[in-house]
């Protein structure tokens, strides 16, 4: 989309310029996700806005996807799981890090912490 806006004056004038309009989408998902019973009260609706905007991007399906994740080699496809490659993905540490501000140590933080959860028992 940000192509199309960047290229079509039309498109431009419709297109919030101060905020990403795909953010505030997961934003209000994550609002509505906290009142739920069974919400981890430690996760703030920011990091599950943030979680939410990274996890569910256009830019991570794009790498998961079967037509380009079958461009990986045999080897590198027999290491990564599609999880691991997207969640590893310079796409994902950029998108955390640029359009969420994400300094690099809490997506260090981030990346340990999931897949300490995803790999190991305890």
């Amino acid at each position: 989309m940000d192509g199309v806006v960047a290229s079509d004056p039309e498109v431009a004038g419709l297109w919030p310029q101060s905020v990403d309009p795909r953010y505030v989408v997961q934003q209000r998902a994550a609002k509505a996700l906290a009142g739920k019973p069974g919400a981890r009260a430690e996760v703030s609706v920011e990091k599950a806005a943030d979680l939410l905007y990274g996890l569910l991007s256009p830019e991570l399906y794009g790498l998961l996807s079967p037509e380009l994740y079958g461009l990986l080699s045999p080897e590198l496809y027999g290491l990564l799981s599609p999880e691991l490659y997207g969640l590893l993905s310079p796409e994902l540490y950029l998108l955390f890090a640029r359009e969420r501000g994400w300094p690099r140590e809490r997506w260090e933080r981030w990346v340990g912490e999931t897949l300490r959860a995803r790999l190991c028992s305890g």
